[in-house]
């Protein structure tokens, strides 16, 4: 399922908690687990967050990024693919366990969301996965709250407030930042009509934006970032992937130093906003054979900003044919994945870097079977190795990002039952081990009190 496509919908699902309790997800253990271990569950009826009286901050003072130059007959930079070993792929088919052995105990407070769309029920819930109690989040009246994303480190969670009108429309919206137990620490005052996605640049920042120029915002102080000058200015045009799942119209490097965005004429552009100059183009073919093949997941820096990955066709007689891409930030492009070596027509879906940026979780699928399946995989970023892990995701949908534990040592990944089913998997990537934390819910973020 697209995540972003439309985030108010899934907005709109947070708001069913009035809900009967019964449909709520039930977290199972395996008779012979370790009591000590198992995750067992408790449901607390109506149980809520303390109710708190935030002081919103003003609306957000912008400061703008630099004026970019307009370019210039200067030879525009085209890089070269550079060889790269090739990938080696591995699958793994594991067993859906109840709950988790012994050794491989999992941390934390989970946000899990009702998928959107009339044929779900139920309400967002938090899930303790050390005590396994769960507990429903339930929203004031004439609130909506969703779209629960967690900072790299686990101790921030933003989502988005919206207050309703008498006649169900949206009369006010704002960002919320909590902390790991859900207490508030700030509101920033919105733009309904604008405001749509948005995701953590770093630990600090997020970036918000979908159908206009994308803001970089500080939801702490509340200070923001202006960008509309620098877009209305950008070398070649910036093409909106509004009808995409893309969460902005270009990704920027935390530092906000770079920025890859792809331009009018559907060849990539990283641009250095420091230097106001183009670093590298063209990555690694033009994608305007088929303006619907662009990628489905926005580019995504690495931590250490060292370098941007996204999903491209191999050739643009090959539209169909997605493999993963790094470009460093000096302008440097390497080939990361060759799965078409493996399958036929692989379309890369969403992806994430685990926080210490060794991995790169994502799912797939092989548009050339005639019933695709989406498959989720992991790319250690050291070696190259792709490690598939079947029997977790299940029928082809675009699923959420997947969302991985602080530690990086666990990830999230929804898996589609059926067309009205989607429970959470946890996977332990380091003992392989598969577990269902909760059924009719996805993730959201993952939250830990203490920081790695």
């Amino acid at each position: 399922m697209i995540r972003n496509l439309s985030i108010i919908l899934a907005l709109f699902a947070a708001c069913l908690a009035g809900c009967d309790l019964a449909t709520q997800p039930i977290l199972t253990s395996s008779p012979e687990a370790n009591p000590t271990t198992a995750l067992a569950t408790t449901i607390i009826p109506g149980a809520n967050a303390p109710v708190q009286t935030i002081t919103p901050s003003n609306t957000p003072t912008l400061t703008p990024l630099p004026t970019p130059l307009l370019p210039t007959d200067t030879p525009i930079p085209t890089v070269i693919p550079l060889a790269s070993p090739v990938t080696t792929l591995t699958t793994n088919c594991l067993t859906i366990a109840p709950a988790l052995p012994a050794d491989s105990p999992a941390a934390g407070r989970l946000v899990l969301e009702v998928p959107r769309g009339i044929e779900y029920s139920g309400s967002n819930i938090w899930l303790d996965l050390e005590t396994g109690r769960i507990t429903p989040i339930v929203n004031p009246e004439n609130i909506d709250r969703g779209g629960y994303i967690a900072s790299p480190n686990g101790q921030r969670l933003g989502y988005w407030e919206i207050t309703l009108g008498g006649d169900g429309s949206y009369s006010a919206m704002s960002f919320v930042v909590a902390d790991p137990t859900g207490q508030v620490l700030n509101k920033v005052p919105g733009d309904v009509e604008h405001w749509d996605a948005f995701y953590w640049l770093d630990n600090d920042q997020v970036v918000i934006g979908f159908y206009i120029e994308p803001m970089i915002l500080d939801p702490i102080s509340g200070e923001a970032f202006n960008t509309t000058e620098w877009y209305a200015q950008s070398p070649g045009g910036m093409l909106e992937i509004s009808f995409k799942t893309w969460e902005a119209n270009g990704s920027f490097d935390s530092w906000r130093t770079r920025i890859l965005y792809i331009m009018y004429d559907l060849s990539m552009v990283l641009w250095d906003l420091e230097a106001e100059q183009i670093v590298a183009t063209d990555p690694p073919v033009k994608i305007k054979a088929n303006l619907f093949h662009i990628p489905l997941s926005r580019p995504k820096w690495s931590p250490d900003n060292v370098q941007v990955v996204f999903a491209y066709p191999v050739s643009e007689e090959s539209p169909l044919e997605q493999e993963l891409y790094s470009l460093s930030r000096d302008g440097v492009l390497s080939r990361l994945t060759y799965l078409n070596e493996y399958y036929s027509q692989v379309e890369i879906k969403h992806f994430s870097w685990s926080p210490d940026g060794r991995y790169i979780a994502f799912f797939f699928e092989d548009l050339s079977e005639p019933d695709p399946v989406e498959q989720f995989a992991v790319l250690d970023i050291t070696t190259l190795e792709i490690k598939g892990y079947c029997n977790v995701s299940g029928k082809a949908s675009a699923s959420p990002d997947p969302v991985w534990s602080p530690y990086g040592n666990m990830v999230l990944v929804s898996q589609v039952e059926n067309e009205t089913t989607q429970n959470t998997i946890l996977i332990d990537i380091v003992h392989d081990v598969a577990v269902l934390i909760a059924e009719g819910v996805i993730p959201g973020a993952w939250l830990v009190e203490n920081e790695p």
